[in-house]
């Protein structure tokens, strides 16, 4: 009986620290999916950007990385 005294106390120990890191683990896993979400985002953003730049570009101009235009 002595023993199984020790052994409870432990185990409700180990159970708790499970349960937390089965909580970091899903905590990490939405911050990575939030961090995709921000980086879409991002490229979405910037793409519409890039796009009407060139939309405002006439023929034959080209535009290098700088944002000189080209002609």
């Amino acid at each position: 009986m002595t023993h199984r005294e020790v052994v409870a106390p432990l185990s409700s120990e180990v159970v708790r620290t499970e349960q937390g890191l089965t909580t970091a683990g899903v905590n990490l896993d939405q911050v990575r999916i939030e961090q995709k979400k921000v980086l879409n985002a991002y490229q979405q953003v910037k793409l519409a950007i890039e796009t009407e730049a060139l939309q405002r570009l006439q023929p034959g101009q080209v535009q290098t990385e700088a944002g000189l235009q080209i002609s």
